[in-house]
């Protein structure tokens, strides 16, 4: 489904809604997995010298359509992602949970194939949103199989943590 230029589509893990834009006449592609249950916990991974030109993380990035504004702390990832990825978050404690949950290998093994590269992961406390590089323009070549399936091992995951763990309230 087509709907405010983004494709809408169902999958088994949930609904995905996937948009091209472009920066300085460079295309990137946006994934937005299924949204759930808002969260106080916030994360970015971004990979360093992105070809999108993408701004360093810093204490006070933005994380797009978060309803509550988040101080960032930037962390560093352990090997073998920290020479690729930066990261910042609001809650330093439960994003190593998740990394140690697997998250940190599943950045690690994401394919870095001739026509996709993973450039940003997003999390605003309710939906996944991942920035991927395509090698050729999306509008030229097929993208959304290839883009759902990069995606899904990263949604599935995060999908777990969260049912596994607590996130407490920051108000308490």
């Amino acid at each position: 489904i087509v709907e405010d230029g983004a494709i809408h589509t169902q999958l088994d893990w949930g609904q995905c809604r996937i948009e091209v834009g472009y920066k300085d006449d460079i295309p990137y592609i946006l994934l937005h997995t299924p949204p759930r249950m808002e969260t106080e916990m916030v994360f970015v991974m971004r990979r360093k010298g992105s070809g999108l030109d993408l701004a360093p993380l810093v204490t006070n990035t933005p994380i797009a359509s978060s309803a509550i504004e988040y101080r960032l702390k930037t962390m560093p990832l352990p090997e073998p992602l920290n020479p690729h990825f930066e990261s910042a978050t609001n809650r330093p404690r439960l994003f190593r949970e998740l990394l140690e949950y697997g998250w940190g290998d599943l950045v690690a093994r994401q394919p870095m194939t001739e026509r996709y590269r993973l450039e940003d992961i997003t999390y605003n406390g309710r939906e996944l949103v991942l920035t991927i590089y395509p090698a050729a323009d999306p509008s030229l070549a097929p993208y959304i199989a290839d883009c759902q399936a990069l995606a899904e091992p990263f949604a599935v995951a995060l999908a777990e943590f969260l049912e596994i763990t607590p996130i407490p309230s920051a108000q308490q």
